[in-house]
């Protein structure tokens, strides 16, 4: 086999591996899927991580080390179904290891990087645009062309050009492809985050993080603040303070918009900014104190019922304690080190607006072991551990071939 068909056949695979990467951390957790297409979500999810390893190893080569590391970690999970008994608990794990493995791997390839963040741009991108298109059909008076239930039974809707399963006062907050628009905040916010770990436009990132501000999500409105005083400086400011003028001069003295800027406020209303998560860590507490064994085994006890979950414990769906409360110390020791690490990283000023915005992502919305954020989380954080020069770089071997063939 001649070099041009080895090169030719290296460009093939790296291609498919960010395709799959991006499928599997982007697309597939939509809820489009199982309401339309009548696909078993948990198939999908182990194909594609199947095909994803086996790209990955013919690629770049798993070291021995890291298949030992996986496999330990996949049995410290298999421990805690069985110890518990509970299918739900294997379902949760089950691929986690393998995440993280490719991941590690993929973070290791700048090129992948680059590439990956190009589509996951590009993808943002239309979301965005896409997004305003249905924020300003439904401030309109339009209607839902259909309606179908999430998976958790939330309704959503899809209003001409995107999801929304919550549109108040007339008002929609988008979610783009999404069960719910901070899922669709989540994104934008890891595609700007890469961009800015990368060094790429940042005009571009300007107008991706200020066009999610119809996710009217909380956190973006925090990070979006956080990527104007760290990152941006000089006529990049004067743009993105021209924007934000803009949208609330358009929205602060319409009613329609009151349930958005009281998020700000400190107020009993569970749909508050400041009391939803407190509400959540309070039904948290409750439940430890009425068992404490949720500690170290997580609500495993609830997982024979119909819906696997105990409706009187309340919401513990979207907090710093929903890792603990669902697998107890056992996904806790991976929350800790996960934060332990980014703040580590915080103190390299180069990485103090991705690690510090990737921390407040996962304090909302910390959902380490869901294969489509997971990938999304660990790419971000392994590529800048890998950076900071906390672990030795290493060139994958599609990257070395790629170099020597450009010389």
């Amino acid at each position: 086999m001649n070099n041009k068909m080895i090169i030719a056949r290296s460009e093939i695979l790296e291609k498919s591996i960010i395709l799959a990467f991006f499928f599997a951390s982007t697309i597939v957790w939509t809820p489009l899927i199982p309401a339309f297409l009548n696909i078993n979500t948990g198939f999908v999810y182990l194909s594609i991580i199947f095909f994803l390893l086996l790209f990955v190893f013919i690629n770049y080569g798993i070291k021995k080390n890291e298949i030992v590391l996986a496999l330990l970690i996949e049995v410290y999970f298999i421990l805690l179904a069985i110890i518990t008994q509970s299918d739900v608990n294997f379902n949760r794990y089950v691929l986690f290891p393998f995440g993280l493995l490719i991941a590690w791997n993929c973070a290791r390839d700048a090129r992948f990087m680059d590439e990956f963040s190009k589509l996951l741009t590009g993808f943002v991108g239309l979301g965005v645009i896409f997004g305003w298109i249905s924020f300003f059909y439904v401030l309109q008076g339009g209607n839902a062309f259909f309606e179908f239930p999430n998976v958790d039974g939330r309704i959503n809707g899809w209003y001409l050009t995107s999801l929304s399963n919550a549109v108040i006062n007339g008002v929609a907050r988008i979610s783009f492809i999404y069960d719910e628009p901070g899922a669709f905040s989540f994104v934008i916010c890891i595609a700007v985050i890469l961009r800015e770990l990368l060094n790429k436009n940042r005009t571009l990132s300007m107008f991706i993080i200020s066009g999610g501000v119809i996710t009217f999500s909380f956190i973006h409105v925090i990070i979006t603040t956080f990527y104007f005083l760290l990152v941006l400086n000089g006529r990049y400011k004067i743009i993105l303070l021209l924007i934000v003028a803009s949208f609330a001069s358009y929205t602060l003295n319409d009613s329609r918009f009151e349930f958005f800027y009281d998020r700000f406020q400190k107020s009993d209303d569970v749909g508050s900014g400041f009391n939803n998560r407190t509400v959540q860590l309070s039904n948290f507490a409750k439940v430890v104190n009425d068992d404490p064994s949720v500690l170290f085994l997580g609500d495993y006890k609830c997982h024979d019922r119909e819906l696997k979950m105990c409706v009187e414990h309340g919401d513990i769906s979207s907090s710093i304690a929903t890792p603990i409360y669902q697998g107890g110390m056992w996904m806790f020791v991976f929350q800790f080190f996960t934060h332990a690490l980014l703040i580590f990283l915080m103190f390299k000023r180069k990485f103090l607006f991705a690690a510090f915005s990737l921390s407040l992502l996962l304090l909302q919305r910390p959902y380490f072991s869901q294969i489509g954020y997971q990938l999304l989380i660990y790419i971000s954080v392994f590529y800048m551990t890998i950076s900071s020069g906390f672990l030795r770089r290493r060139v994958s071997k599609f990257q070395h071939r790629y170099n020597y063939d450009k010389k």
